[in-house]
């Protein structure tokens, strides 16, 4: 920046000696139409137009100056310049010297100084007539300011220097605020990082795009300012679509307090985006019909800038009643006030379009963007104190889920007793760091093996409990039935008031093969490839008083009784389908590991527990 200052001091005195011809908009004639004899120096262009501003309501202009070039004589580069937001073609005593943009379509670049090599031949004593021919479009932001127009003819060295001059001046006061611009886009692209591990924070997702809208606007003002050599229609879809990105902004308001958008803000945003959406069809028209309707977006701009004055009181209806502002957010709404003021005192001038603001435009804009830069920041700083404290809190939770995950495995072991010629195994796969499957495996006193298998309903911490409690309340009742035991969990589930229901399903097994079983809505065990004829019965907790019936099953030496929960049957793949009975049945041949990999890979949806009891063969 010290060198950019000192630049510019010290410019001004290095041109001091250099021979500039300047030419302004008043000392030049216009003429709306296309007609390439304009040209002609010749030309009687005593009734064109003659005024600093050129016509506005036509596509095609002409403009003729007189510029007397003879001081130029003896240069080694001379050379003409033209500064103009338009596409045109430039002729000096009717020969062509130069372009810029295309005259068919109006477009051009933001370099809109340009110089051009001025034959010694056309430098005459007499003044000479320096014709533009012009095309411009309504969609361009800036095309009411085709007043601009201006020559300067001299060495080129000297024009490029004032170029350079001018470009310095205009990037020299906007810098600071492209700087603070683009370190909000960089924390805002740190924010949605925050947002991509953490989805249900819409508050960074919101204020992480409103910061990086805000860079990539401020960056395009950089292009314009610097001249750089970038189509003029990419500098306004970037307008356009920062201006549509103003909705991200209410937005934010009301998702840091949890709140839907009122209806009526919707309405002010859609009525404050019409003349957005009229530029964008302008910039698909031709020039002329482009310019038609470019009074109507002009008035229409009016009621826009109004809608979005209207829109700024967003943050205090997102936080009205202020008195009920909790105290955890009250720093983030004073932010959020502060903010809202500051862009309603901005649109709520333009749209008066006082006099003081529009010479002052650029002043109030700054001043705007201070303030909201300050709210933004110290919006981002809260926003990264809560995400502390809730990555804390998170941390601390996710210790606690990896101690109920291990009281879980303690629970429900790898490894289970059996009873002498019985070989049991199992495998168990939640769908979360713990799941709502329990099972329990004990040798009775008489050399009975019992078995439960069951299924809480729900996922997470909540059915884990519940499957605990289940476990907990089976301990210790050797002496009761299967139906008895069913009956007794029944009963403990409905008095602790958990909520939900669970499936179960108890078995006491001798080593002969014979099963004695009570079902409380669980999967019947599968053996030879078929699913065991068993009555469903009604889970627990459903309903008071139940009974469960006992169903006594034979199963021969040898053979392998095997125990699924629904997260098996009920395995969806990528295209919707069910993994289902039918499949299910045929892996019920395969080994508990087998059987609960195919199912996970075919897509886990729920819990997965398989457990397969084999009684050894008579030899």
């Amino acid at each position: 920046m010290r060198k950019l200052s000192l630049l510019l001091l010290l410019l001004p005195g290095s041109l001091a000696a250099q021979s500039i011809i300047t030419v302004t908009p008043s000392q030049c004639d216009w003429q709306t139409g296309d007609n390439p004899a304009w040209a002609n120096p010749a030309l009687d262009d005593s009734k064109w137009i003659h005024s600093d501003k050129p016509p506005t309501n036509a596509a095609h202009l002409w403009v003729r100056c007189r510029v007397p070039l003879g001081s130029l004589r003896g240069l080694e580069h001379p050379a003409i310049q033209v500064k103009a937001d338009a596409a045109y073609e430039l002729f000096v005593d009717g020969v062509r010297v130069g372009a810029a943009g295309s005259l068919a379509t109006g477009e051009f670049s933001e370099d809109v100084t340009r110089s051009f090599q001025l034959p010694a031949s056309l430098i005459r004593d007499s003044p000479s007539v320096v014709a533009g021919r012009v095309t411009v479009r309504g969609d361009q932001v800036n095309y009411r300011n085709l007043q601009s127009f201006s020559v300067r003819a001299g060495d080129a060295s000297s024009l490029a220097y004032l170029r350079d001059h001018e470009v310095l001046a205009g990037v020299a006061p906007i810098l600071p605020f492209v700087v603070m611009a683009s370190i909000l886009g960089i924390i805002g692209l740190m924010q949605l990082g925050f947002y991509y591990f953490d989805r249900s924070r819409s508050d960074l997702m919101w204020v992480s795009v409103y910061c990086v809208a805000i860079a990539l606007l401020r960056l395009n003002v950089l292009c314009i300012a610097a001249q750089l050599e970038l189509p003029r229609r990419v500098g306004e879809i970037g307008f356009i679509l920062g201006n549509f990105s103003f909705v991200f902004e209410f937005l934010l308001f009301f998702a840091l307090v949890r709140r839907r958008v009122p209806w009526y803000l919707w309405v002010l945003y859609a009525v404050s985006q019409i003349q957005q959406l009229l530029l964008a069809i302008q910039m698909l028209l031709p020039p002329e019909p482009s310019m038609q309707i470019s009074g109507v977006t002009y008035t229409v701009g009016t009621i826009s800038l109004s809608a979005w004055a209207l829109l700024c009181t967003a943050p205090f209806i997102a936080f009205w009643p202020w008195n009920r502002i909790a105290p955890r957010l009250r720093p983030l709404a004073a932010c959020c006030f502060l903010w809202g003021l500051a862009d309603f005192v901005n649109f709520s001038a333009q749209a008066a379009n006082f006099s003081f603001v529009t010479r002052n435009l650029h002043v109030l804009i700054e001043i705007r963007t201070i303030i909201s830069g300050a709210a933004i920041f110290t919006l981002l700083l809260l926003l990264f104190r809560d995400q502390r404290k809730l990555i804390e809190e998170r941390a601390v939770l996710a210790g606690e889920m990896q101690s109920a995950r291990t009281i879980q495995r303690m629970l429900s072991p790898a490894h289970i007793p059996a009873a002498p010629s019985i070989a049991i195994n199992v495998d168990f796969r939640p769908m979360r760091d713990v799941g709502g499957d329990f099972y329990l495996s004990r040798v009775l006193h008489d050399g009975r093996q019992r078995l439960i298998v069951g299924d809480v309903s729900g996922k997470g911490t909540a059915a884990a409990m519940t499957a605990a409690l289940l476990i907990g309340a089976a301990e210790d009742h050797d002496a009761l039935s299967p139906g008895e035991l069913l009956t007794h969990l029944d009963r403990v589930l409905r008095t602790v008031g958990v909520g939900g229901f669970a499936t179960c399903l108890c078995a006491d097994l001798t080593s002969g093969g014979k099963a004695t079983v009570a079902n409380a809505g669980h999967l019947p065990p599968y053996c030879r490839g078929r699913e065991m004829p068993l009555p469903p019965g009604l889970p627990l907790g459903v309903s008071d008083d139940l009974t469960y019936p006992e169903t006594v099953l034979e199963v021969a030496l040898g053979e392998t009784l095997t125990f699924v929960s629904d997260g098996v049957v009920e395995a969806r793949n990528a295209s919707g389908e069910l993994l289902g009975f039918d499949r299910t049945a045929d892996l019920s041949t395969r080994s508990a590991g087998e059987i609960a990999a195919t199912a996970q890979s075919f897509g886990q949806e729920d819990d997965i527990t398989v457990i397969t009891l084999t009684f050894a063969s008579a030899a």
